[in-house]
Order: structure tokens, then C-alpha cells, then sequence
């Protein structure tokens, strides 16, 4: 039986697009238990409070909050995709000053499009996983990992013998990177990864919806797996991207320099897989009741 705290609920994605390919299992799950659950997107704000909603600014923002205050007073949890952009802004204030928990959900990791996890923070830097000990790991844990690695990598496993860094590029818009990173621009990233690394063979990866192009004395690969190139990889380096996870996963040597789930735990890397394995839901999971129970917000 699903906890009282989720009787009604909200979901808030913003561009309407993550229910269907993510949520639309937890909110059948909610609902088959008789919650009530809404979902609010983009085009159901009120027109004249669009624009302060989506920037989380102008004159009309106090009654842009004041719409989201309504609304959250509603429900009894809410759920909200990523988080951290600016029109998430409204909304998770709304719930601090009503005092209704706020979870985040996104995509998995191994792979994305297979899973999503619900966070009581945020995602990646902003997780609760960043100051998690990870002591309550345990062997069970940890034999889950193996089985991901046997279905993910299909067989893969790192070998180390190609003399060249694997660099992932990623989205430049990426919250990861505009608020978890040094850099502002991918060509900014690849300068430095050519100065990091004078006199040895790089090798880009552009992320497969990166549509910019990019300057390098060293070959930058648009298609492609980028765990073909880490296979080979002497070292696998970037900030902090979903590729530099499926790296360690792989057991290649990884570096992630930008603020995020590998730089957290460095010296700890068989625990966070086996946290990040824990945390993801199966888009098609029938009872979701463990990862709601252990990692939604609380009142």
C-alpha cells in the first residue's frame, strides 16, 4: 500500500516530454494504489504567468509563486524533473514555504533510457549521494554491479592498450556543466584537455545531440560508442559526464575534474556503482514502493 504522504501528488515536468518516456510507470503506480496524480508541464501555466515562470523573474513573479503555492498546497509530495534549471525555481520555493516534500527524479545510468532515480536533493552535485559514507553497501550491493556490467557492457571490459586519452564532450547547456564545471564552452574544455595533456595522443567524443563543431590539433569522433574508445583508453578523462560512470563501470582509469558523483568518491568507486545501481527504477518496475520508501523527500 503506498504511505499516506502520497495520496496526492504532483509531477512537474516542464517540457512534458520525461512522463512519457520515464514516469508514466510511477504515476500508473500511484494511481493503480488510488493516489491522485497530476501532471503539470509548460503548457498548463497560466499564459500571463509564462514568462515569469520560465525565467524565474519579471513583475509578475510574486504571483507566479503564488500560482505554484496553490498548487503545491494541493498535494501531499511532489516530484520534479532535473531540478536545476531557472523555471524549476518557482516551484521548489513553493514547496519550502508550504512545507510539502520536494523529490527530484531523472534518468538512470546503466543505461539512461532504462531507468530513472529519485533523489530527496537533487542530481549528480546536488545529490544526496555526494555526502552519502556509502557504508550501508553491502555484498548484495555489490553483486548487483556484476550483473549490470554483464547486461551493459555486454562483455566489455577495459584493456588499456591504445596509448591515447578518451575525453567525453558533453552539452554545453548541461546543468552539470553551467553549474557544476569551470568551463562555459566545450571548445573552452577541449583547449585545456590540449594543454593538459602536451606531446600524447586525445581522443573527442561529442555528445551524439551536440550539433556544434569544434577545433583540435586531435581527432574529435561525432558517431560512435564511446565505450569502444574508452576500451582502449589509457585514461579516460572529462568533468562530469553519465560516460565517465559507464567508464569506471568498464574498470578503465577515470578522472572526472568537474564537481559530481566520481569526484565525491574517488577513492571509493565499487560503492557509488553500487549506490547509483541501487538508486535507479526500471521504467517498467510494477512496485516501486523500496525507492520511494528509501530515497523520496520527507516531510
Amino acid at each position: 500500500m503506498i504511505a499516506q504522504r502520497f495520496r496526492r501528488v504532483l509531477i512537474h515536468d516542464h517540457s512534458g516530454r520525461h512522463v512519457k518516456g520515464w514516469l508514466s510507470g510511477l504515476a500508473d503506480y500511484l494511481r493503480e494504489d488510488g493516489a491522485e496524480v497530476r501532471v503539470v508541464s509548460d503548457s498548463l501555466y497560466p499564459g500571463a504567468l509564462r514568462r515569469s515562470i520560465r525565467k524565474n523573474r519579471g513583475i509578475l513573479c510574486p504571483l507566479a509563486l503564488r500560482w505554484w503555492r496553490k498548487q503545491v498546497s494541493q498535494v501531499d509530495h511532489v516530484f520534479v524533473w532535473n531540478g536545476e534549471r531557472e523555471f524549476h525555481q518557482s516551484i521548489r520555493q513553493a514547496c519550502r514555504l508550504e512545507r510539502v516534500p520536494c523529490s527530484i527524479v531523472e534518468v538512470g545510468y546503466f543505461p539512461q533510457k532504462r531507468y530513472f532515480t529519485v533523489d530527496s536533493r537533487g542530481i549528480n552535485a546536488t545529490s544526496s549521494l555526494m555526502d552519502d559514507s556509502l557504508d550501508w553497501i553491502q555484498a548484495k550491493h555489490l553483486d548487483r554491479v556484476e550483473d549490470i556490467r554483464q547486461t551493459h557492457l555486454c562483455g566489455k571490459r577495459w584493456e588499456g592498450d591504445g596509448g591515447y586519452v578518451a575525453v567525453p564532450l558533453q552539452m554545453a547547456n548541461d546543468t552539470n556543466i553551467v553549474l557544476h564545471s569551470s568551463f562555459s564552452t566545450m571548445q573552452e574544455f577541449i583547449r585545456h584537455c590540449e594543454i593538459k595533456f602536451p606531446n600524447q595522443r586525445v581522443l573527442f567524443k561529442k555528445h551524439p545531440r551536440d550539433p556544434g563543431e569544434y577545433e583540435s590539433m586531435h581527432p574529435i569522433h561525432a558517431g560512435g560508442s564511446f565505450l569502444d574508445l574508452a576500451v582502449s583508453a589509457k585514461l579516460v578523462y572529462g568533468i562530469n559526464s553519465t560516460c565517465l560512470l559507464e567508464s569506471v563501470l568498464l574498470g578503465a582509469p577515470t578522472q572526472s575534474i568537474g564537481k559530481g558523483f566520481i569526484s565525491a568518491h574517488q577513492h571509493q568507486l565499487d560503492k557509488l556503482l553500487a549506490a547509483l545501481v541501487d538508486k535507479q527504477i526500471p521504467v517498467n518496475e510494477k512496485d516501486m514502493g523500496y525507492w520511494l520508501d528509501k530515497y523520496c523527500a520527507e516531510r
